[in-house]
């Protein structure tokens, strides 16, 4: 008989598990970190392609070789280890039991078989002896009466203590393999957020699969799945097949070699069917990552996407990456449905052979005397048949899981590219010099010569030499592309040059300890990157023990004292993932206030002030000009009035110094630098209005005075607020977007397919056993219900416990993978910051309760699991004992005991197979329901609908009509107090005022990415929300602050201007030109197809 496998198993999305048992959380993360940054590197490197275009179909060669499977143990510990091999020998303990039972009831079918005989005539064998000789309830023994019940009540204690036994060990090996599952996972998820900040910036750049935020949610879910409690369910199925083999050799080998002959066919199917699997599950998984990257650089984007129209194209180019996944998961889905379909074919084929066998064997070919072959009874044939039996159902059942393991290699394998990569700069290393005192700040650039890695072959700098003298403050200035940008990323060491040297205080970065040479510096970039927390705890990032009045002395150097001092919360207000609750000017001074505190010696300032006002750029950049005193500067700026006080201005030109001097010097020379200023200058003379008309003037007069104070929050959301249809994912930003795009819908597969096949088998068998075992038998089969409650109420309690656990385990997962995400996507910000380690460490922490909860669990999934599948042999042991009273006083026939109790068996089973994916389903309820909740909200802004008026022409007049407005994040805060301003056509207009005061809030307003609170904004004197929204955006353009393009080619990002059509090359090639850009793009290698 085979066993029931009601398996409680579960897994969760980055729970974590101690390395060792500690109560002092300091020293618990200590040694996590000393174990990631100290441990052992496979000096593998990864040379990948560059990344292809949107839909290019995913080629073989591109897909990463599964790891083996002994290769996910790689992070077992030697308790991890003492754990492994007790659950192990548990596990093994438990599978014991199957053919135990087996034998059992092949005694109380023999018990049944001659209590059915007595008083029959006697049967005879080849014609002369019979089996069971005439009598009243005799036996093979003699003339002895049976005894049914008292017989009928030994082997229902016995089933019972079996049934008690399989608790215990089934308690153990379940919980243990969770721990130990656990406590690996743990450790991948932190080396595998520990390797990526390690990598260097080329490797970003290059790097063909960067959807690695869903590696965290995705990939490691995975490979959890295939470490945890499923391995320890896969040894107890394989055990118990072997154990029941061997047991039907002892009780019957000719017939168990007859019903094995079969099974080489099942072995070489399943080795056959597992590496089709394999490699079908690995070309899925490798086209889902091609298509999440796109969903990722969409949502990070939406801004780009919404304002053009773009939702369609981006819709298109996810479903175009996804076809290719899901072509591979119907293959393997056909495979898998074959191979299974074959598998259980020939398992029942030798089901009839073993039956036609046996029964030859019994009644024929057996002179009923000991022969070399073995004396085959009722009871030998039985025990024998259902031991083959039990064999080939849990051997299946055993494969079935291979597909999780086949998947989980496949998983890992990404995952593990990542960490076994050793980067060619290290931003851990240990390794060169560590000077005792500061820099003094003299940088040298010696015949340098570098091409980016994303473009090899293009020169940005040809053989550059400069020289920058201590104390000194040096402005980088030249035309777009001439590697201004660049020098300052090459003297942090995001890259190191292809010839040449740099040198600081004249020894080499390369000589140099890496993290104490990006300690040297402050550095503002173009595009400040503030993360998630508090203002002064990002001010911190830069001097981690600043105090208070540090930061507050930063904060009034930069500006940013002022407002942060009126808002509610002042310097603990939260900024929002990425900034996004402050204005582009604000977001600057806190990144100044964040680079000063360092008190560098070297300051590094990419176009620092170019989100800033003008008042506010003047009073920041003297505040800059004083804290460059005594400090070596260097300043990119394309606004040249900032650069006017430079000690030196150097002119770079392909790459190379083509002229340095002051402001005055260059400006005689009439050279580069001269160009340059002469025509910045002549935009501004002619863009300059000498007269205002008065109503405009004083229209624009109204937008400082009603709207709420200068130095508030403008709340510049780069989320666009909770209004945008496809922005509705999540409330956080893009990051949470991407995990519901990849770990909700992986969760919701995952209980779909063949388990989906499974729940409607395992339904379809209760319904039926049921219906037959009330046919046959009513009162046998009204018992046995009856105890099918038990089994469901177990079930029941195993599910909620399980989806309880998923929902607050999301949670704290993803605001634990939030660090993981803000981290990835400011890698420079971090690693200029020299704050790897803290971003791990708060990414442990994070992980620490969802681990706590998650041992408490273990042992009480454990024990349901091993309860649940314990109640089987009880229940049986009590069906059995009542069929037998039945038997006996009311005159019912043994073979329909055997019929029900078989049956019943078989819907325990179904029963057990069900519950063994219960971990599947919960966390596809909690999935599902998040997913079903996102499609059935309806936005008060949907970008995607055809309702409203389609506008043929368009003037051009934009009217805001006594707008007042506040932002979703803040009710309480009025942002425009009535505006009204009107802009005639045909005209140009500048919105002024102070950083904070609502200039971009009109911007969004006027894209509708916004609703007023009141008001109205008119197009042509119509309310815009009156009109089709795709079709009134078309009729706008904007360049943002923060412009944003896409993995596309050049052309490509040019013609994204207009969704509405095809953009023809004449188009795209006039639009450079009228931007300035055409000369740029057709020095390219790849002109316009440039990725």
């Amino acid at each position: 008989m085979p066993v029931v496998q009601s398996k409680s198993l579960h897994q969760f999305y980055g729970r974590n598990e101690s390395l060792k048992h500690v109560t002092d959380d300091s020293k618990f993360y200590d040694r996590r970190l000393r174990y990631i940054f100290g441990r052992h590197k496979h000096k593998h490197w990864w040379n990948r392609k560059e990344s292809l275009r949107k839909s290019k179909p995913v080629k073989e060669d591109q897909y990463v070789t599964p790891v083996p499977y002994y290769r996910l143990f790689r992070f077992l510990t030697c308790k991890d280890v003492l754990l492994w091999v007790l659950g192990f020998t548990a596990a093994l303990i438990c599978s014991v039991c199957l053919p135990a039972v087996n034998v059992l009831f092949a005694k109380i079918a023999e018990l049944f078989v001659q209590h059915s005989m007595v008083e029959e005539e006697p049967v005879h064998c080849n014609g002369s002896t019979q089996i069971f000789p005439k009598g009243n309830g005799t036996s093979k023994a003699g003339n002895k009466k049976i005894d049914l019940m008292h017989e009928m009540g030994i082997y229902s204690i016995s089933l019972c203590v079996v049934g008690t036994l399989n608790l215990i060990f089934s308690y153990i090996f379940v919980s243990i393999f969770n721990r130990v599952g656990e406590n690996q996972i743990y450790r991948l998820r932190v080396t595998y957020m520990s390797s990526l900040l390690q990598q260097n910036i080329g490797w970003y750049d290059t790097v063909e699969d960067r959807n690695f935020i869903s590696r965290i949610s995705e990939n490691i879910s995975k490979v959890q799945e295939a470490i945890s409690d499923k391995v320890g369910m896969f040894f107890y199925f394989s055990f118990s097949s072997i154990t029941s083999i061997a047991a039907a050799f002892y009780y019957g080998w000719l017939m168990t070699l007859v019903m094995l002959s079969i099974m080489p066919i099942i072995i070489v199917s399943i080795v056959v069917i597992t590496k089709v699997q394999a490699r079908l599950a690995l070309r899925e998984q490798s086209a889902y990552a091609k298509a999440g990257y796109v969903a990722q650089e969409a949502l990070s984007n939406i801004k780009t996407v919404m304002a053009f129209s773009g939702q369609m194209k981006e819709i298109e180019r996810f479903e175009d990456s996804l076809k290719y996944a899901i072509r591979a998961g119907r293959l393997r889905g056909i495979f898998s449905g074959c191979g299974n379909g074959l598998l259980w074919f020939l398992n029942y084929c030798s089901y009839s052979l073993g039956f036609w066998y046996g029964t030859q064997l019994v009644f024929h070919d057996n002179p009923c005397k000991k022969d070399p072959r073995g004396n085959y009874g009722p009871a030998e044939m039985m025990m024998v048949f259902f031991s083959i039996m039990a064999a080939a159902f849990n051997m299946g059942q055993a494969m079935s899981y291979t597909e999780v393991f086949t998947i989980g290699c496949g998983a890992a394998a990404a995952v593990y590219k990542v960490i076994d990569r050793v980067p060619e700069i290290d931003s851990y290393s240990t390794k060169g010099l560590k000077p005792s005192e500061r820099s003094k700040g003299k940088i040298e650039f010696r015949d340098v010569t570098f091409s980016y890695p994303s473009r090899k072959d293009v020169k940005i700098l040809n053989g550059l030499n400069l020289v920058i003298e201590p104390g000194t403050t040096v402005a980088l200035v030249g035309n777009s592309g001439s590697g201004k940008s660049t020098c300052i990323q090459l003297i942090q060491r995001f890259y190191d040059p292809d010839n040449g040297s740099i040198s600081v205080d004249g020894v080499s970065l390369t000589d140099l300890n890496i993290s104490w040479c990006r300690s040297q510096f402050g550095v503002v970039s173009q595009e400040p990157i503030l993360f998630n927390s508090t203002i002064a705890e990002n001010i911190r990032y830069g001097k981690t023990d600043a105090s208070q009045q540090e930061i507050e002395d930063a904060c009034k150097l930069s500006n940013a004292h002022a407002f942060i001092a009126k808002l509610p919360q002042g310097y603990e207000t939260r900024v929002g993932e990425r900034g996004a609750q402050l204005s582009g000017g604000q977001k600057q001074r806190i990144a100044i206030a964040r680079a000063l505190i360092r008190n560098p010696p070297i300051l590094l300032l990419d176009e620092a002030t170019s989100a800033l006002d003008t008042q506010s750029e003047s009073i920041v950049q003297e505040a800059l000009e004083k804290a460059s005193m005594g400090r070596t500067t260097i300043i990119v700026a394309h606004r040249l009035s900032t650069i006017r006080n430079a000690d030196v201005i150097v002119s770079l030109q392909n790459g190379v110094v083509l002229e340095t001097g002051t402001h005055e010097t260059l400006l005689t020379q009439k050279g580069l630098y001269f160009k340059l200023v002469t025509a910045q200058t002549r935009g501004n003379l002619e863009g300059h209005v000498d007269e205002v008309p008065e109503k405009i003037e004083e229209s624009l007069k109204l937008i400082p005075e009603q709207t709420e104070d200068a130095d508030s929050f403008d709340a510049k959301s780069e989320s666009l607020a909770q209004e945008e249809t496809i922005k509705e994912v999540a409330k956080r930003a893009s990051f949470f977007k991407l995990l519901r795009l990849s770990g909700d819908a992986a969760s919701v597969q995952g209980a779909t397919g063949m388990r989906l096949g499974m729940v409607t088998q395992a339904i379809v068998t209760i319904v039926s056993s049921i219906g037959l075992g009330m046919y046959i038998l009513p009162k046998l089969g009204g018992f046995a219900v009856a105890f099918m409650p038990i089994i469901l109420v177990a079930s029941y309690y195993n599910i909620e416990i399980l989806e309880t656990q998923q929902i607050e385990e999301k949670l704290a997962t993803e605001e634990a993978s939030s660090y993981a995400f803000q981290a990835v996507s400011g890698i420079r910000t971090v690693q200029g910051l020299c704050k790897e380690k803290k971003f791990i460490e708060m990414y442990s922490q994070a992980l620490l309760p969802p681990y706590k909860k998650a041992v408490r669990n273990s042992h009480i999934l454990g024990l349901v699991s091993g309860l649940s599948q314990s109640l089987v042999y009880l229940i049986y042991g009590a069906v059995i004992y009542y069929g037998a009273y039945l038997v006996l006083h009311e005159g019912a026939k043994f073979q329909h005991i055997l019929i029900l109790t078989e049956s019943l068996v078989w819907t325990m089973l179904t029963l057990g197979q069900t519950i063994a994916f219960a971990p599947n389903y919960g966390r596809a309820k909690v999935a599902g329901g998040r997913i079903l909740s996102l499609l059935g909200r309806k936005s008060s802004i949907d970008s995607s609908s055809n309702v409203g008026e389609i506008i043929t022409t368009c003037e051009g007049r934009i009217s805001f009509d006594n707008i007042e407005f506040t932002y979703p994040t803040r009710k309480d805060t009025k942002i425009l107090k009535g505006l009204t301003v009107d802009f005639e056509p045909y005209k140009h207009f500048g919105i002024c005022g102070p950083s904070g005061g609502g200039k971009s809030t009109c911007i969004q307003l006027i894209l509708r990415y916004y609703d007023p609170a009141s008001g109205k904004v008119l197009l042509d004197g119509m309310d815009i929300r009156s009109l089709n929204l795709s079709v009134y955006r078309s009729q706008l353009a904007i360049v943002s602050q923060e412009p944003a393009l896409f993995d596309r080619t050049l052309a490509e990002n040019i013609a994204y201007g207009d969704n509405s059509r095809d953009v023809s090359m004449d188009e795209i090639i006039e639009a450079a030109k009228s931007a300035n850009i055409h000369s740029f793009i057709s020095s390219l290698p790849n002109g316009y197809l440039t990725n």
